[in-house]
C-alpha cells in the first residue's frame, strides 16, 4: 500500500476519532476554562456540527481543487487547530479552534475519500428490464 494511502487513512481515523477522544479531556477543561458542563459539552457539539456542515461544502470544493492539495491543506489545518486547542484560557477561543479543526477534518476527509477525476462509480446503467430488480 502506498505511503500516501496510509497517511490518508491515519488522518481520516484521527479526524473521526477526535470527536470522541476529546471527552477524556472534559473534566480538566471544566476547571481550566472555568466553565459549566454545558460549556464543555459545546466543545464536542461544535466539532460535530461544523464537521457535518462542512462536508458538503468540502465535497463541492473537491470538484475544483486536486485531492492532494486539498488533503494536505485539510489535514494541516486539522493539526494546527489541534495544537491551538491547547492554548485557550476561555471557552470562546476553544470553541473557535475546535470549529477550525472540524473544518480542516472535513476538507481532509473529502479529499481522502474522493474518487480520482474522470472515474465514476457506475460506468453503465443496467438494461431497462433489470433496473427495478432488487439484486
Amino acid at each position: 500500500m502506498p505511503l500516501r494511502r496510509v497517511l490518508i487513512a491515519l488522518g481520516a481515523g484521527l479526524a473521526l476519532a477526535d470527536a470522541s477522544v476529546v471527552t477524556l479531556a472534559l473534566p480538566p477543561m471544566l476547571v481550566d476554562l472555568d466553565t459549566t458542563v454545558e460549556g464543555v459539552a459545546a466543545v464536542i457539539g461544535v466539532y460535530t456540527l461544523v464537521l457535518a456542515a462542512a462536508l458538503p461544502l468540502a465535497a463541492r470544493l473537491r470538484r475544483r481543487v486536486s485531492a492532494r492539495a486539498l488533503g494536505a491543506a485539510g489535514f494541516a489545518t486539522f493539526a494546527l487547530a489541534g495544537a491551538l486547542c491547547a492554548l485557550p484560557q476561555e471557552l470562546a477561543a476553544m470553541l473557535a479552534f475546535r470549529a477550525l479543526q472540524a473544518a480542516g477534518a472535513a476538507v481532509g476527509l473529502v479529499a481522502g475519500f474522493a474518487l480520482p477525476r474522470g472515474r465514476r462509480l457506475w460506468t453503465t446503467a443496467p438494461p431497462p428490464a433489470r433496473r427495478s430488480a432488487a439484486c
